[in-house]
């Protein structure tokens, strides 16, 4: 029996040691670093990128109206149906559906890491709705 006690103690001693220093090498795990705070998915260029995907649609749409307004065989709709775009509240809930999924594509794919990807395919579909927009309104201003 004093064996058995005497054993305890000096385990017991021991292990208060092995705990109390930190740089101690002990075969037991060690807890968890503590992962870095990540930065936020949207950086300035993202919400930028955003900011103008909303912007052309919301051109997109005011300038397919003025194209639309007046009856010029040129100024037609080529790539959506014409009842969709004849019916104002409908293409612009269209425009405004577009440039949701658009933004919540840009987010989901930066947020698993693809954020080069989703930067080009915003920048892509701002470039194509901007020659668009540009065309509209080049063809409003030489109609008048």
């Amino acid at each position: 029996m004093k064996v058995f006690v005497l054993s305890l103690v000096a385990l017991v001693m021991l292990s208060l040691h092995t705990y109390a220093d930190p740089c101690a090498p002990s075969s037991l795990p060690s807890a968890p670093i503590p992962a870095a705070v990540k930065s936020p998915v949207f950086g300035i260029v993202d919400w930028s990128l955003a900011g103008s995907v909303v912007a052309t649609r919301a051109l997109d749409w005011t300038s397919t109206e003025e194209c639309l307004r007046r009856p010029w065989k040129q100024c037609h709709e080529g790539e959506l149906p014409s009842t969709l775009v004849k019916n104002k509240a409908g293409f612009a809930a269209y425009e405004a559906a577009v440039s949701a999924f658009s933004i919540l594509a840009q987010y989901e794919m930066t947020r698993h890491g693809h954020r080069r990807v989703a930067r080009l395919g915003q920048g892509v579909d701002v470039g194509f709705i901007g020659y668009t927009v540009m065309h509209n309104y080049r063809m409003a201003g030489l109609k008048r």
